[in-house]
């Protein structure tokens, strides 16, 4: 190997990977789609539950109480934890879910 060729070498097989790496940051883009399917569970729970309100007149008062009619079942996947909460009185609710990332969104 002559000096250009060893850093040549060097280049192709270790440095434009390691800024390759660095650009796609892969972590980076799998935190993002973790959040974002987090975000989409919460979503479609919170359209389920406004469709229950729409024919009953009144909030769930569990998540299961969704299925089947307006869940087909309970989510479970692209998020760590999913909360419900009806208020005192049953005008309103909450729901909230936290990403495996640790980010919690609640709506509404």
């Amino acid at each position: 190997f002559s000096l250009s060729g060893f850093i040549g070498f060097v280049l192709i097989f270790f440095v434009i990977p390691a800024i390759a790496m660095i650009a796609v940051n892969p972590v980076g883009q799998m935190s993002k789609a973790q959040d974002l399917s987090a975000e989409n569970t919460l979503i479609s729970v919170n359209n389920a539950i406004e469709r229950y309100y729409a024919e009953k007149g009144e909030y769930p008062k569990q998540i299961s109480d969704l299925v089947p009619d307006q869940l087909r079942k309970i989510p479970e996947y692209g998020f760590e934890k999913l909360e419900y909460t009806l208020s005192e009185d049953g005008s309103g609710y909450q729901v909230c879910v936290t990403s495996k990332t640790g980010t919690t969104t609640c709506k509404p």
